[in-house]
């Protein structure tokens, strides 16, 4: 996959996160391990941190799924 697709995809996701109120701030943007491109979303929500899985499905539309924090990760 081409560096502007990834960079492309990078940004795509945290604009949809913010515009979908999901977030007030994002933390970090990581890729899913087995595909390498960017999928979660970690933030804060109302100063309450939040993590989400984001995907382009097959038609088009921006999936995003809330996903537990991992317990290590909070500080």
């Amino acid at each position: 996959m081409g560096n502007m697709y990834k960079d492309w995809m990078w940004d795509v996701i945290q604009d949809v996160c913010i515009d979908r109120g999901l977030v007030d701030t994002i933390i970090a943007v990581y890729p899913n391990p087995d595909e390498g491109i960017p999928h979660f979303v970690e933030g804060y929500k109302n100063g309450k941190r939040v993590k989400y899985y984001v995907q382009l499905d097959e038609g088009g539309d921006w999936l995003c799924e809330h996903r537990e924090l991992d317990p290590f990760d909070e500080i």
